[in-house]
């Protein structure tokens, strides 16, 4: 994920500018880590916050922070992407909706558009659905045992204009993850 970012960064000069001057990054459920590290690792002057509701996860998040130089730009908490109170604190936001429950993706988008700032960039990963009906299948499969379901561009688009983001479109052409880029109107 670090790396489809860096590589839109590439792309969208403001972006890379917001990246490179000290944006505040969130990481929604953030696992062991790697992406708020990896990202903070490339862009020296970015902050970082990884939220997970699994102990176990951020344990491990933890353990890999205390390997690196980062401990003073990037922190973990326990936390539910529900109960986010933070008010236009975020300039980036990463969730992977693959792992979060239907049910939930209205108040996740909502809570996450109160938590960017004007003009913050909203990232929506979720894996791609094959065109191969077999396929298609297996992954409707993979994505439910991760606690998720199958989105389409359409609907993360969909989801995104509902929460009153901008949406931009899909930034990971070629990958087998969609992620849908929207930003917070100004």
């Amino acid at each position: 994920m670090a790396r489809l970012l860096t590589d839109y960064s590439k792309r969208q000069p403001e972006f890379a500018t917001l990246l490179s001057d000290g944006a505040k990054f969130l990481d929604v459920g953030s696992g062991v880590g790697w992406i708020s590290l990896t990202i903070a690792h490339e862009w020296p002057m970015l902050r970082a916050v990884g939220i997970d509701i699994l102990e176990p996860a951020l344990e491990l998040a933890a353990k890999n922070l205390a390997n690196t130089k980062l401990s003073d730009r990037v922190m973990f908490r326990k936390e539910n992407v529900l109960d986010l109170e933070e008010t236009e604190a975020f300039d980036v936001i990463f969730v992977p909706v693959i792992f979060l429950p239907e049910a939930i993706i209205d108040a996740t988008f909502f809570n996450l558009r109160r938590a960017l700032k004007p003009g913050g960039w909203l990232f929506a990963a979720a894996y791609r659905v094959p065109e191969d009906t077999k396929l298609a299948v297996l992954n409707d499969l993979r994505t439910t045992l991760s606690g998720g379901r199958a989105w389409t561009d359409i609907e993360l688009e969909a989801i995104a204009n509902d929460a009153n983001l901008t949406s931009i479109g899909d930034i990971a052409t070629g990958s087998p993850l969609h992620v849908w880029a929207s930003r917070r109107k100004s």
